[in-house]
This record gives C-alpha cells, sequence and structure tokens, in this order.
C-alpha cells in the first residue's frame, strides 16, 4: 500500500510540475517574441555615460557654438555613437554637425550632419557604414557645431563628473566646464540576449527537474536545498548583475585588495589610498548600477570571453572599506583564482560571486541537516529573492547570513538532539560568533539561545557558566580587533559633539541622545514602526532587488508569507519549546532589531528625521526563523504533511515567476 502512495504521490507531484513548467515556458516564449525580440534589434551600448538618478539637467545649444568632449573608449571597435537630446517644436531649419575625432591624430573618424525636424526626447544614434576600429583607453573627441537654431530649443543633457568616468567633461567654445554631456558609444547590436535568455530558462527548467528528481528518490532536504540554491542562485547571478547589488562596488574593491595581499601583489596607491587593479578589474569602471539591456549584453558575452577588456593599464578603483573580516573570503578566493588563470573582467567578477554562492551552499547544507525541527522554514528563508540576491553578490552577507542560519540550527541541534556538549561543539560555537562578531556584531545576541540548552550537557552550571563567559570573551574579542574604530565613532560621533554632515546644517543623533532628547529618540523609534513595518516585511522577503529599482510582483511577496505561515504552523512537532523559552527566543529576537534600530540611529538618521533612516528589511532575516520558530503554537495547527512535499516546487514556482517579471523589466530599458 506504501508503494502504491508513494508512485500516486510522484505522479502527482510530476503533473504539477509539468504545469508549472509549461506556464513558465509559455510566459518566457511571449515575451521573448515581443520585448526580447525588439531589445535584440537595438544597438549594443558599451558604454553609457549618463546620470540615471536626481534631477536631470540640460544645457542649450546656441547657434555658432562649439561643444566638444574628450571620451575614453571602452572597446576595440564602434559602430556609432549616441547623444542624448531633448527638443521640440522645431520648424526644420535647426541642425547640428557631429565629429568623432581621434585626439592624438588629429583624423576626422566621422561626420554626422543631423536636420532635426520632429521632437526628441531621448538617445539619438550616429551610425558608421561599417564598424571602426579604435584604440581603448584612448582618447577621442565629440564635436558639436550647432547652425538654425535662433530661438528653438536644442539641448543635451549633462551629466556629472566622478573620479571613475571615462571623460574629464565637456568644452563649450574651448572652454572647460566641471560637468559632461550623455553619450554612449555602441557596437552591434544587442542579439546576444538570446544566450542569457536561454541561461534563465534552462536554469529554472533544471532546478524543476533536479528537484522533482530528488524529492521523488527521497532525497534530505539539505540535499535538495543544494540542487535549488546553485539553480536559482546562478539564475540570480545573472539575472542581478554585478554592482547592482547595493554598495557592490565597494565591497568588490575591497576583496580585490584582499586578492593582491594573498597574491603578494601591489595593493593600494601609496599617495591615494586607492585599490591598485590590473585590467581584468575595468568593469569597475563601466559599472552600471541600475541594470537595463545593455548591462546582461555585456556580461554574458564577457563569460562567453568575447569581449576585451575597457582598459589597456593599471588602473586605480577606490580606497578599500576600512573593515577587514572573514565576510570576504569566497569572494577573495575567487577572485585570486580567476586573476591566476588570467580570466577577463567579467569571468573575474562572475568567478567571485560563484564561489560566494557555494560557501552559501555548503554552510546551509549542515544548517538544515542539524536542525531538529524546523528545516523547511530555514530552506525557504535561506531561498527567498532577496536572501539569493545577497549571497550571490560580493558583499559580506553570503557569509553572514549563513553564519547566522547555522549557528542558530547548531544550537538548537545541541539543545534537543546531542547527549553531551563536547569540545568541538564549543570551538564550532566558537568560530561563528568570531565570525558574527567581525561582521555585524549586532547579531551577537543570537548565540544567547545557547543559554535554553540544559546543564547537564555540560556537566553541570559551573561548567556552562564557563563556557558561556568564554564565548562572551570571543565574541568581544571579535568586535575589538574589526570593529574598535567604528565603535569610537559611534561614541564620540553625533548630536553630543555637534558633527555636521552637510554644510553645518545635519546634526546627527548620538549615545548621548538617549539621555539629552530621550522623548525625541522614543518618537522616532515609535515613528520607524508606524510607518515602516510593512515596507521591512517585503523588503526582507522580496522586493525592491537592486538599488530600490527592481520591483517584485505583489504575489511573489504574498506566496512566500503563505509558504512560511505553512511551515509555521506544520502540525506534529516533534520538539517543543516551553512558554518561558519561547519569551527568551522573543527577548532575543526584539534586542537584535533594537540593536539594527540604534545602530542606524546614530549612523544615518539626524535629529528632526521622522524616521530611523538606513534600514532595510534584509537586516532582519537572521532573526525571521528565531522569531518563527518562537511564536509557533500546536493551538493553531495545519494539515502540511501531504503539503510539505510541494513547498520546495512552489518555491521554485514563485522563483521563476520573480525571474520572468524581473528580466522583462531590464530588458526594456
Amino acid at each position: 500500500m506504501e508503494e502504491k502512495g508513494q508512485k500516486k504521490n510522484n505522479k502527482i507531484l510530476i503533473l504539477v510540475t509539468g504545469i508549472l513548467c509549461i506556464i513558465f515556458l509559455i510566459s518566457m516564449f511571449l515575451t521573448y517574441k515581443n520585448e526580447w525580440s525588439q531589445a535584440m534589434q537595438e544597438p549594443w551600448a558599451v558604454y553609457t555615460y549618463q546620470d540615471r538618478m536626481g534631477e536631470r539637467l540640460y544645457y542649450k545649444l546656441n547657434d555658432d557654438e562649439i561643444v566638444s568632449q574628450d571620451i575614453k573608449m571602452a572597446s576595440k571597435q564602434i559602430t556609432g555613437i549616441s547623444l542624448y537630446m531633448k527638443y521640440k517644436n522645431l520648424d526644420g531649419l535647426a541642425s547640428i554637425k557631429v565629429k568623432l575625432i581621434d585626439k592624438n591624430t588629429k583624423r576626422i573618424l566621422k561626420m554626422w550632419n543631423f536636420s532635426m525636424e520632429n521632437s526628441m526626447d531621448g538617445f539619438v544614434n550616429f551610425y558608421f557604414e561599417k564598424g571602426c576600429k579604435v584604440k581603448q583607453d584612448k582618447l577621442y573627441t565629440i564635436k558639436i557645431e550647432a547652425s538654425g537654431i535662433g530661438n528653438q530649443v536644442i539641448e543635451l543633457q549633462r551629466a556629472g563628473i566622478t573620479k571613475t568616468s571615462m571623460t574629464d567633461g565637456m568644452e563649450i567654445n574651448e572652454e572647460k566646464h566641471n560637468y559632461a554631456f550623455a553619450y554612449r558609444t555602441l557596437n552591434g547590436d544587442c542579439t546576444s540576449l538570446k544566450y542569457i535568455f536561454c541561461v534563465f530558462v534552462l536554469t529554472i527548467i533544471t532546478t524543476f527537474i533536479g528537484v522533482v528528481i530528488c524529492i521523488m528518490k527521497n532525497k534530505k532536504l539539505q540535499i535538495i536545498f543544494i540542487v535549488a540554491a546553485m539553480g536559482l542562485g546562478v539564475a540570480y547571478m545573472f539575472m542581478i548583475s554585478p554592482f547592482v547589488v547595493p554598495d557592490e562596488a565597494s565591497h568588490f574593491a575591497t576583496c580585490y585588495a584582499e586578492s593582491s595581499v594573498l597574491m603578494g601583489k601591489e595593493v593600494c596607491d601609496e599617495n591615494t589610498g586607492e585599490v591598485i587593479a590590473d585590467i581584468d578589474a575595468a568593469d569597475y569602471l563601466i559599472r552600471e548600477e541600475i541594470p537595463t539591456k545593455n548591462t546582461y549584453v555585456r556580461y554574458i558575452k564577457g563569460v562567453c570571453g568575447k569581449t576585451e577588456n575597457v582598459i589597456a593599464k593599471k588602473t586605480l578603483l577606490r580606497t578599500p572599506l576600512s573593515m577587514k573580516n572573514i565576510g570576504y573570503i569566497p569572494q577573495v578566493i575567487g577572485i585570486s583564482v580567476a586573476r591566476v588563470f588570467h580570466m577577463n573582467s567579467e569571468q573575474l567578477l562572475y568567478m567571485g560571486r560563484l564561489f560566494a554562492l557555494i560557501w552559501y551552499c555548503f554552510i546551509m547544507y549542515w544548517a538544515i541537516k542539524l536542525i531538529p525541527e524546523w528545516k523547511m522554514i530555514l530552506w525557504i528563508i535561506g531561498l527567498c529573492p532577496m536572501t539569493l540576491q545577497q549571497v550571490v553578490s560580493y558583499n559580506y552577507d553570503s557569509v553572514l547570513l549563513g553564519i547566522t542560519f547555522f549557528l542558530v540550527a547548531y544550537i538548537l541541534f545541541l539543545k534537543f538532539d546531542k547527549d553531551k556538549i563536547t569540545k568541538r561543539d564549543i570551538i564550532i560555537i566558537g568560530i561563528s560568533v568570531f565570525g558574527i562578531a567581525s561582521i555585524k556584531f549586532v547579531y551577537l545576541p543570537l548565540v544567547g539561545i545557547a543559554l535554553l540548552i540544559p546543564k547537564e550537557k555540560f556537566d553541570g552550571m559551573k561548567k556552562k557558566c564557563l563556557i558561556s563567559a568564554l564565548i562572551c570573551v570571543i565574541g568581544v574579542g571579535g568586535i575589538l580587533i574589526t570593529n574598535l574604530a567604528t565603535m569610537t565613532h559611534i561614541v564620540t560621533t553625533g548630536a553630543d559633539s555637534g558633527t555636521t554632515a552637510i554644510g553645518n546644517e545635519l546634526t546627527y543623533f548620538s549615545m548621548a541622545s538617549f539621555i539629552h532628547q530621550p522623548k525625541e529618540v522614543i518618537k522616532v523609534f515609535y515613528r520607524t514602526f508606524e510607518f515602516s513595518t510593512s515596507g521591512y516585511i517585503e523588503s526582507m522577503l522580496a522586493a525592491p532587488l537592486g538599488w530600490i529599482d527592481l520591483g517584485m510582483p505583489s504575489l511573489v511577496i504574498l506566496g512566500l508569507v503563505v509558504l512560511l505561515m505553512l511551515c509555521w504552523q506544520k502540525k506534529n512537532v516533534n520538539v517543543k519549546f516551553n512558554w518561558k523559552e519561547k519569551i527568551w527566543l522573543i527577548f532575543i529576537g526584539i534586542m537584535i532589531i533594537f540593536l539594527v534600530m540604534l545602530s542606524l540611529m546614530i549612523d544615518c538618521t539626524y535629529v528632526g528625521s521622522r524616521t530611523i533612516l538606513g534600514i532595510q528589511g534584509r537586516y532582519f532575516l537572521p532573526i525571521l526563523s528565531v522569531l518563527l520558530i518562537a511564536t509557533q503554537t500546536n493551538k493553531l495547527t495545519l494539515q502540511t504533511n501531504q503539503i510539505e512535499k510541494y513547498e520546495p516546487i512552489i518555491l521554485i514556482a514563485i522563483q521563476a515567476y520573480a525571474i520572468w517579471y524581473v528580466t522583462m523589466t531590464v530588458v526594456c530599458r
């Protein structure tokens, strides 16, 4: 009977998965026929120089005026250039002459005469008849001359200048200005999008099939997690391009510096303190923090080895982050491997991300294997869109999230499944605590769960107290080694010292504010909960991704919440906490929430702000499982034993929907 029941369940599982795969393929096919196909016909912008955020400023062209700008080429060939122009209500008499000149030889590569008749607000493309060979990292000049303008308005969009810009600003009648005009260099079209489209389809279908096979063969949940995490992780690596994750550029520069230390190479410039990079890190110079179809084309071409590095010599990136911790170890190893094998810039970026994903799969394998009862809760949290975004990036969250999930799982394993606490257990907890302390010490209260382990497993209360003290010393040591400078800044900076941020107008909160302004502090804390709780829940699970520019359908959030609720109210829990232990777990969660808010109140929030600034929902991921476990009750239970087999498939379906939505959004840009 059991065998027949198993076969029946497997048939239902295959049927459900097949239907979900067909729906996904139909959606992707329709998107390919419409959005993707249209995007493939558009020119590929090798490099785009434009301010994408903030107010857009323009420069008005005038008759008999010459506007020029020196630019560096980011490739060895171009098929055209683009200028962002805005004009309307023209009488057909206005025209501009655009020249591209080799600054070294003074040779005019191409001259275009452009008559302006219709209204326009966007990039105007100027093409070569054939591809034009250029020298990467060398200077070329775009020269613009307007005529017949009169009272008409023709404007170039302006863009700011940064240290890594591929231009040093525009000239008007040979007079230098401290801003530039927006432009693009083109090289062919975007037909390579079809390859990244195939990556998304293959990874999702392969993940569906792999997970179904594992379930049918009754594989352990930790094995199923690795299959799902690797498949979805690879899809996320390409869906969320390098530098799109918040602050990834800073983390990459820090990882590259640590790789140089490991390989015995030059690390930082003696004068500026900026990271010295070989040509294999040049994508940093042309990074796009808001992804477009051009971003996808660059990285899929680069991974396939079909692009050149954008510079021909060493360059400077930025100063590395001052905080050195173990959170970068996987990425540093990945970068170092790529440098040893002389990979190009795009391959190097993805190698670091891949090693971060492999580390995360390794640590989560053990976390899910060891946690006694709440495996599916950890499984789903570990594969949420926001979690995957962080663990496939250069952010130290790939290590931090893995360690915090593992620490909670290991302590629960010791409480419920282990008979005696050994030296190995103490070493494992000590290493985990040191890792958390060196990355973000606000999560250290998680180790307080260990106080729930019965004293008998330590051979008495005295030994338990000694071990607890030792773990505390390890945590404090980790904080002092890696965060002493930051802590000093927190204590001495802010309202107490009168430090201001912008023109001596904004005064920031400090620890002293709790003494001198207690009512203001309480009000800001309360209003933060009042205004932002729902947003924190959404951003903790899935949206928005990237620099808050990749939204997510509400159905994705709803699906994740429903899955977590099913796991939360699972019936027949074999191991339980008593009410006192649950209160302690909730207290730990509240303490961490308070510490997160406190740190950002001091670091980012000015006196007078309505809420605490800088808080992101993902900061609460490490405590989500703890709060769900603590609030679990058998008084309100759902019959989920049969549903549990389908939960991994449902999660993959939710992720497939998310990937479909985000990729469609990006290719339409």
